[in-house]
Parts: structure tokens; sequence; C-alpha cells
């Protein structure tokens, strides 16, 4: 098929990128599609914003998602496509995507630092050893939500300095901060964009966040000596991310935001 739709999903979106001969067509954004938390009004909107675009029946989607990694997550979300009335779908997790976006052919050690963090080995195609990937609720150090989650923590225990608390207010507001909890994901992510500008104040938290995630992921693999990391938090504070890794000798191979992107540059670069 010369029509190719790649979508790459997340915790909270999907990136869509509609490649005809070999040239982006059409990009667009929807919720991110999850195996294991969707409603139904999420594909309806979905089968909409689709129909309008481009024939599910002439096109062929690869799908790179969160959760995606193990066979049963993967049938739930090819038989959800099938239902929409895509023919042709292959379902690979968001680990895969990372991989392929860093290395492409190649292999090497991969961190995804974005909403959900996690360490692999990526070779040619394959997953590796995979160390983390708990989960927020569990882990997800090295994350935008462990961030937030750090800081929102010091606000409840009153340990933040007046600067700081006086930022946090001024940029969230009282009754933002006041109906918070540690669990809601989405909300204490949106914490590291909201201060993301305000590094002075902040920045031993985003160092304490990647110090944590180094420990717990890295430190036992002493064999690691370089590393590919995706994720838009990590991105946005490669300054810190590279000296904290400085101090384990671990170089960074390269570092990007999102994976769509680069897939679609090996993509559209082959033909």
């Amino acid at each position: 098929m010369s029509l190719l739709l790649i979508a790459e999903s997340g915790g909270t979106k999907t990136d869509w990128r509609l490649i005809n001969r070999g040239l982006v067509e059409d990009s667009f954004v929807t919720d991110g599609l999850h195996p294991d938390s969707w409603n139904d009004s999420t594909w309806i909107d979905l089968e909409q914003e689709l129909i309008h675009r481009v024939d599910l029946k002439a096109v062929r989607l690869e799908f790179y998602g969160a959760g995606c990694y193990r066979d049963p997550n993967k049938t739930v979300m090819f038989e959800r496509f099938q239902s929409l009335g895509f023919k042709d779908v292959s379902v690979l997790s968001d680990l895969h995507a990372a991989g392929k976006a860093v290395y492409n052919n190649g292999s090497g050690w991969v961190a995804i630092m974005g909403t959900g963090s996690v360490l692999f080995y990526y070779d040619q195609g394959q997953i590796g050893q995979i160390i983390g990937g708990k989960g927020h609720i569990t882990g997800d150090e090295g994350s935008g939500y462990y961030f937030g989650k750090l800081v929102y923590e010091d606000y409840l225990n009153g340990q933040l300095n007046n600067q700081a608390l006086k930022i946090l207010e001024n940029v969230l507001g009282s009754k933002t901060l006041q109906s918070l909890t540690i669990s809601n994901k989405n909300e204490l992510a949106r914490i590291a964009a909201e201060l993301s500008t305000y590094s002075a104040e902040f920045d031993d938290y985003h160092r304490k966040n990647f110090t944590l995630f180094t420990n717990s992921h890295l430190k036992a693999q002493n064999n690691i000596k370089s590393l590919g990391i995706v994720g838009g938090y990590a991105f946005f504070h490669q300054n810190i991310l590279e000296n904290v890794l400085k101090a384990y000798n671990i170089e960074i191979q390269n570092i990007i935001a999102r994976p769509i992107d680069h897939l679609v540059e090996q993509i559209t670069s082959e033909n």
C-alpha cells in the first residue's frame, strides 16, 4: 500500500502522521490510546477524526503505544483498530518506537524519561532486558510526573522555600494545588511543564529526579557506557541530566523529545 499511517501514543496523547509515497501528507493529534484505559467516546471521537482524513481500508496502520509490549494487550489494540475498519494493522509498544527512533536498525540501551520511565536494551527491532516500567504509582522516577510529585510532596510537607512556594502558587493557583493528589498523573506531570522556565528555584528537584532514576535503573548495570534517551521531560532538561549521568561515566548517545518524527524520517528517507 502506498498509504501508511503511523501513530505513536503515550499516556495523554497520540501523534499521527499520514505518509503517501514517501511524503508526509497529514499530521494530527488525538487523545492517548492505552489497552487498559479507554472509554467508548474516545474511540468514537477517534473514528470520526480518522474517517474524515483517510480511507481506513486503503491504508496500512503502524501503531506504537504505551502498554502494548505484552501480547494480550497487543491483541486488544489490534482488535479495536480492526473494529474501526482498518484491514492492515501492526501494533508495537512504545519501547519499540523509542528504540527504533534512537538506533533505527542498530543496538543499544534506551531510557524513556517522559510521563512513564523505563530502561531497556534495543537490538535491531527486538526488546531485551527491561528495568523499571512499574508505572506512576510505584515507580516513574525520571519522568515529568515524578518531578511534580517531588515538588508537590514538599509543598504538602511545608518544605518548599518561600520563593519556590510563591512561584508554584502563582503558576498553578491555590485552588488547583488544594485539589491535587499524588496519584493524579496528568496534573502532576503538568507541574513540570508549567515550571520549566523557573530553573534557579527548581533545578534541585530535576537533579534529584534524574539521580533517583539513575540509582534505581542504571546503577546496577555497570556495563552501560552510553545511552539513548527519549522523552520530553529529559529533552527539555538535558543539561541537568548530562551532569547527573557524567558522574556515573555514562554518555548520552542521542536524546529526542518524541519518537514520531524520527520514525517518519527513517521511513521517508528509505523512499
